[in-house]
């Protein structure tokens, strides 16, 4: 395991016994997203795969594999992109 790794897991590890049990899935979701900021999260994510079921359900939920990822676009309205769902001009 490399050392980013090594450190990710092992802080959140001397974290986790003070996080609630309600809260430790939204507290791994925060965790993994700060994270990401400092080191290649998807390459940590490999090596400690399985190491802690919150993590790995945290990294599931952000990181779909393929094929389960679906496929959502930003501004949520609809097929505007290609000229369907648009309301028609009649002035």
């Amino acid at each position: 395991m490399n050392q980013d790794s090594d450190l990710f897991l092992n802080l959140w590890l001397s974290l986790k016994p003070y996080i609630s049990k309600k809260e430790i899935g939204e507290a791994a979701m925060a965790y993994v997203r700060q994270a990401e900021e400092f080191i290649d999260i998807e390459f940590v994510m490999q090596e400690i795969k399985g190491e802690d079921r919150h993590l790995d359900a945290a990294f599931k939920e952000m990181y779909p594999e393929d094929g389960e990822e679906e496929f959502l676009d930003d501004d949520d309205s609809g097929y505007d992109d290609l000229g369907y769902g648009d309301e028609p001009d009649y002035d």
